[in-house]
């Protein structure tokens, strides 16, 4: 593999990574199982990676990844076309439609809130990502930082409060409101 292969490479799965669990949550949105939407996903990786030397501009690789999915799926459902469970072409291109908007919509509403995390004190920053971290309870977490439940929860609500509000700023500075 030369150089500029490799380089190709890398820009690619940096890409997909990133774009991954919004695609999958788009096909899975779209098929009636996991295991369906996993074949699905295998497919459009290895489709986007045959034609990602003809994309023109990676700043859109989400949505041309999302119409690589919606072709996939479509394949698939015309090999899958006796099972009841297979949702209408019609259906199934407002679900895309859909999708393709709403993934924009979440990667604004990620990096706003990306934002706002870092704009807390560090303390507080801290104790939203331990507090959302799977696996830690708020009870352990208001014991660990020497409060009580009630207080640990209360203190929450005012940084999820300001959060939002910040989100919503954001949103609004940003021209998306």
């Amino acid at each position: 593999m030369d150089a500029q292969s490799s380089a190709d490479a890398e820009r690619f799965v940096r890409l997909f990574a990133e774009y991954e669990p919004r695609v999958r949550a788009f096909v899975r949105a779209g098929l009636p199982s996991v295991h369906d939407a996993n074949e699905v996903m295998q497919e459009v990786s290895v489709v986007a990676w045959r034609k990602f030397a003809s994309l023109q501009d990676s700043d859109g690789f989400g949505r041309w990844l999302c119409v690589i999915a919606r072709f996939e799926i479509l394949k698939y459902r015309r090999t899958k076309a006796r099972d009841r469970l297979v949702l209408d072409d019609e259906l199934l291109a407002t679900i895309a439609e859909e999708g393709e908007e709403e993934l924009e919509t979440r990667a604004r509403e990620i990096h706003n809130l990306q934002s706002c995390i870092k704009k807390l004190p560090e303390k507080h920053r801290q104790l939203v990502v331990q507090a959302y971290t799977q696996g830690q309870s708020k009870k352990d977490l208001a014991a660990q930082v020497g409060k009580s439940q009630e207080a640990m929860y209360q203190l929450l609500c005012r940084l999820r409060h300001t959060l939002m509000n910040c989100i919503g700023r954001e949103a609004f500075n940003g021209g998306k409101l």
